[in-house]
């Protein structure tokens, strides 16, 4: 792949948390402190962005990690994230096993952002205290992916 399309990648990978993260974030406003709704156009990007991001953080942590340098460098949790990082920086699920603490970062950026604002959708709807459609969609799908998201960090 050249470099203009890895470049392309991580450009839409960080656009579309980005993005991700001012919408529902602007829903969390809404449903918290508003008295309007979001458009339907804007609850189908929500939805797709929800499922995006998801799947980009589920899929990172699917990938099975090479063996680790013994003594190991890096813990299992960084070399995770570094992973996520990776796919973020280089469009790659894998890539170079060696420590990065810029990807290792992104990761965690990217994760935890996805993570917390899922977390934070589950309990608003857990309460009932969600009055949007797309907090509660984001609720749905957290508590899928966090089944494969756990499952696949402990691997």
């Amino acid at each position: 792949m050249n470099k203009s399309v890895n470049l392309l990648i991580v450009f839409l990978v960080l656009f579309t948390l980005l993005a991700f993260a001012a919408v529902m974030l602007y829903s969390f406003y809404l449903s918290l402190f508003g008295d309007s709704q979001l458009s339907e156009r804007l609850t189908y990007v929500a939805n797709t962005l929800t499922g995006l991001v998801g799947g980009i953080v589920a899929s990172a942590f699917s990938v099975e990690l090479p063996p680790a340098p013994d003594p190991p460098t890096m813990s299992k949790y960084s070399r995770k994230m570094s992973v996520v990082g990776n796919l973020v920086m280089t469009g790659k699920f894998k890539g170079n096993s060696a420590p990065d603490r810029a990807k290792g970062i992104l990761g965690n950026i990217y994760a935890w952002v996805y993570l917390l604002l899922g977390i934070s959708a589950i309990v608003l709807w857990s309460l009932d205290q969600s009055r949007l459609n797309v907090l509660d969609n984001l609720a749905t799908i957290t508590l899928g992916l966090i089944l494969v998201i756990v499952k696949n960090f402990l691997d």
